[in-house]
């Protein structure tokens, strides 16, 4: 049976050596926008809501873009109740 040899500190730590940093990615240049987001699969999918439901109004009352993403904000945190009570208070 071998004897065990102690260690001093200097031999533990060279055991142990930290492995090597990795270098972080570059990231990857697109020259054009492909893939769920390519333009043409957009148009698509706009072609389709379309077809699938035309003449659609919007439900909340806005007057901008802003308004009706503040609106579209506050009626997922509500009721169908007080949706017509925050729409007046909106646009007081």
């Amino acid at each position: 049976m071998p004897s065990a040899v102690p260690v001093t500190g200097a031999e533990e730590f060279e055991t142990h050596a930290m492995p090597e940093k990795k270098q972080p990615r570059k990231p990857a240049i697109r020259k054009q926008l492909r893939g769920p987001l390519a333009a043409d699969r957009i148009a698509a999918i706009f072609a389709a809501l379309d077809e699938a439901y035309p003449n659609v109004e919007c439900a909340l009352t806005h007057r901008s873009p802003w308004e009706l993403l503040v609106a579209t904000i506050f009626s997922a945190q509500c009721t169908d109740f007080m949706m017509p009570l925050i729409q007046e208070i909106q646009t007081a």
